[in-house]
């Protein structure tokens, strides 16, 4: 998507972003919530404005990736300079003092700092779920494997008398990879 003169906004999926129509030549987007990449180089006397819910950022030729919620706007800076201006706790009205994220820097302004913790913590527990679940799943996996290995292995014995036995063909390429089998091959060489 296209706005001014030379802006490019990528957005991710589940974002929620509305356009708002351009006034002399300055173009202005609202974030609600989601991941946005934007190019924006406005042309000369053109500004470019993005409203998310806790703060408004102005453009001077830059390139960002903005990430928000309802509750927080993190702009990650990779060319140029953002101002940020967070609002006032009544969510409309601007503070009078501005953020300048310059480039290689990253920005996250908070509006409930309390909620933001909890969110955060949140966010924890669900990884940490997913790690374990993941890691379940890999020692299943992993003690699946070592059965199905061992039920082969056990599989090509055959019962004789007061025992088992088996007859396979040596497994050369793992006997070329063995220190152990190539020091001896190496001692039985040289004598």
């Amino acid at each position: 998507m296209r706005i001014g003169t030379t802006q490019i906004v990528r957005i991710g999926e589940n974002a929620e972003i509305l356009l708002v129509d351009p006034t002399d030549g300055d173009g202005s987007l609202s974030i609600e919530s989601g991941h946005v990449w934007l190019n924006a180089k406005p042309g000369k006397g053109q500004k470019v404005r993005v409203r998310t819910p806790t703060a408004v950022s102005a453009i001077r030729g830059t390139i960002y990736r903005l990430d928000c919620t309802d509750n927080h706007s993190t702009y990650n800076v990779y060319d140029g300079r953002v101002d940020v201006i967070p609002f006032k706790d009544d969510g409309i009205t601007l503070e009078d003092t501005s953020f300048s994220v310059n480039k290689g820097e990253s920005f996250t302004f908070v509006k409930d700092f309390e909620k933001y913790k909890k969110e955060q913590q949140k966010a924890l527990r669900e990884y940490r779920k997913k790690q374990e679940s993941d890691f379940e799943q890999f020692m299943k996996q992993q003690s699946e494997g070592f059965d199905n290995f061992k039920a082969d292995q056990l599989k090509g014995f055959e019962e004789f008398k007061s025992g088992h036995f088996t007859r396979t063909k040596i497994d050369t390429e793992a006997d070329s990879e063995s220190d152990w089998v190539q020091w001896n091959q190496n001692r039985d060489d040289g004598d």
